[in-house]
């Protein structure tokens, strides 16, 4: 039942079943007081969050200030250094922190090399004349023969060969193509009546074109801007330009036909040396590496030495059908080569080829005089703190100078750090009249912060000497005189500073190794593991905790209190019905009785 009972001032709503009572307004009326203590817990818990978020960002910013000061003392940029060259292409170089500034005359005399192990002959099957009949795609070239077109230059006529697909074509169809191609011409050149034949042959595993049945010489040339095919290049003709044919000088290709196949099983890659399957370990320089030739590629085998440590780059001269091995350091020092099995006889890479190898050289660098070595080309024996990379011979000067521009951006960070410190030192410190207060009002010691370091910073290290504090070289409060409350922050002279490390860069780099050290480590009492921050938030931590405790138990009590209230209330409701219930009998009752005597 809802009842509504109206006043000269409100309406009140009663939610009471059977007293018409709004008993969750009055219970939850009855429950505030038992919630004040959530409320001012719950205030706290964001107050200590603030200042928990204020020392972090702190400690930021403390942070980036401390690695603006450890840039002194980690890498030296305090004494940082520059070294120029008058001539780029000849050599570049280097200079760590704190080298002697000077002027040297460097004379690069020769550039180291590599020593190289080449197989002393081709690896692979060589093509002979009866490999002519044979479809393309069937022999083991250097490449993927493509179908389409190929120019060829005849005595300035540019003519054209038609190459088939490989899969259908044979070799002799491609060379013959070749050849008609520049017969036909060579014929229309010499005019009507000429005999001149072009045949094509395989001569030592390479394309040879040859002329009969003509007195003259022609200029053949291969390879034209749209070739659509690349027979040109799987044949060894790219490259041969301005070429004299003529019937005592034929034209060779530049690389061999027949190779060896790279993705096949090396049983199957055409080793002319490797008659039988085998396994076995090729040393190399000390380093073992496996193989089995029933199931290792070529390709496997150099990319397995390549990642190894022994120090060489594999690779594959394609157009001489040679295994190579180069060492990735120079210097004359020959390339170890050993094998339990087969294959590096097979590789022409076996003991006792050494003649094969091309022993590398030492770079020679002359610097004032005198002559320096290396087995690579960068020299770091020649100066102190210098390291020069030799890029081809020649003459040139070297000069190592204080590197001012490093050093004002390092004294620039340090001071721009250390401002922007005291700006958010100010922020959350700030208790203005009538205004938001900080973070850290009343937090002990985090106002003399900005003061302390400033101090760290800006104190007398020496009692003589022309550079005593980082005043000297221009990091001050400000200029004497200046107006009260202008010199709290930091300020960078650059005139000043570079006037002091063109005057003496080692003084200055000695004074930073005195002053940043200790700043430092007053920074890092406070960033530190264990230190100022920590102490403050785990006692934040501490506090957080024991709120969150009492809470628990605020809510408990109000729950207690608010099942109690429920219960008492429900008791009336439960008492007021049978009231009701009682009402009602007697007034039946009662009615009865009336209306029997009436």
């Amino acid at each position: 039942m809802v009842t509504t009972t109206s006043t000269s001032s409100s309406t009140m709503q009663f939610t009471g079943a059977i007293s018409g009572l709004d008993t969750t307004s009055i219970i939850s009326a009855l429950l505030d007081a038992e919630k004040a203590p959530l409320t001012r817990i719950a205030n706290q818990r964001t107050a200590l969050q603030a200042t928990q978020a204020a020392y972090e960002s702190l400690r930021t910013l403390m942070g980036t200030l401390q690695t603006a000061a450890k840039a002194f003392t980690t890498s030296g940029v305090g004494g940082a250094r520059t070294a120029s060259t008058g001539n780029s292409a000849v050599f570049t170089a280097s200079a760590s922190s704190g080298t002697v500034a000077g002027s040297y005359a460097v004379q690069v005399n020769h550039l180291a090399t590599s020593t190289r192990a080449t197989s002393t002959a081709a690896i692979g099957t060589a093509l002979t004349d009866a490999d002519l009949d044979t479809t393309v795609s069937s022999l083991a070239l250097a490449g993927t023969m493509t179908g389409g077109t190929i120019g060829i230059v005849v005595d300035g006529k540019i003519v054209n060969a038609t190459i088939g697909a490989p899969g259908t074509t044979t070799l002799r169809q491609v060379t013959d193509a070749i050849a008609e191609a520049v017969q036909g011409q060579i014929q229309a050149n010499e005019g009507s009546g000429s005999t001149a034949t072009v045949t094509a042959s395989i001569v030592g595993n390479k394309l040879q074109l040859s002329l009969s049945g003509s007195s003259s010489s022609h200029v053949i040339s291969f390879g034209v801007g749209g070739d659509t095919s690349n027979a040109n290049t799987i044949l060894g003709l790219t490259g041969i330009t301005g070429a004299t044919l003529s019937p005592a000088s034929p034209i060779t290709g530049l690389s061999s036909l027949g190779v060896v196949r790279t993705t096949s099983v090396l049983d199957a890659a055409g080793l002319t040396g490797l008659a039988t399957a085998s396994t076995g370990t090729i040393t190399i320089n000390g380093t073992a590496i496996a193989y089995d030739t029933a199931k290792d590629s070529l390709t496997a085998l150099i990319t397995r030495i390549n990642a190894s440590s022994a120090g060489v780059v594999a690779s594959l001269d394609r157009g001489n059908d040679r295994l190579v091995l180069t060492s990735r350091s120079g210097g004359a020092a020959p390339i170890s080569i050993t094998d339990t099995g087969t294959l590096a006889t097979a590789l022409d890479l076996a003991p006792g080829t050494t003649d094969a190898q091309q022993l590398g050289t030492q770079a020679q660098v002359t610097v004032d005089g005198r002559a320096y070595y290396s087995n690579s080309n960068v020299v770091s024996t020649a100066i102190d703190g210098v390291k020069i990379s030799l890029l081809s011979e020649g003459t040139s000067t070297l000069t190592v100078a204080p590197d001012t521009a490093t050093t004002t951006k390092a004294v620039q960070d340090l001071v721009d750090a250390y401002n922007a410190l005291a700006d958010k030192l100010d922020t959350l410190t700030a208790n203005p009249v009538g205004g938001t207060k900080g973070a850290l009002v009343g937090e002990s010691g985090v106002r003399d912060i900005a003061l302390n370091f400033r101090g760290l910073l800006t104190s007398t290290m020496a009692s003589s000497g022309v550079l005593r504090s980082l005043a000297d070289v221009g990091v001050t409060t400000g200029a004497i005189g200046s107006a009260k409350g202008t010199t709290n922050r930091l300020r960078l002279d650059t005139a000043k500073l570079s006037s002091a490390l063109d005057a003496n860069s080692s003084a200055v780099a000695d004074l930073f190794a005195v002053v940043l050290p200790t700043f430092s480590a007053g920074v890092n009492a406070w960033t530190k593991v264990g230190g100022n921050i920590d102490g403050v938030e785990s006692s934040i931590t501490s506090q957080l905790r024991d709120l969150d405790d009492r809470e628990v138990a605020a809510n408990e009590r109000v729950a207690t209190r608010q099942a109690a209230l429920e219960a008492k209330f429900a008791a009336m409701e439960a008492t007021l019905a049978k009231l009701q219930t009682t009402t009602s009998s007697l007034t039946n009752t009662i009615a009865q009785q009336n209306k029997s005597t009436g």
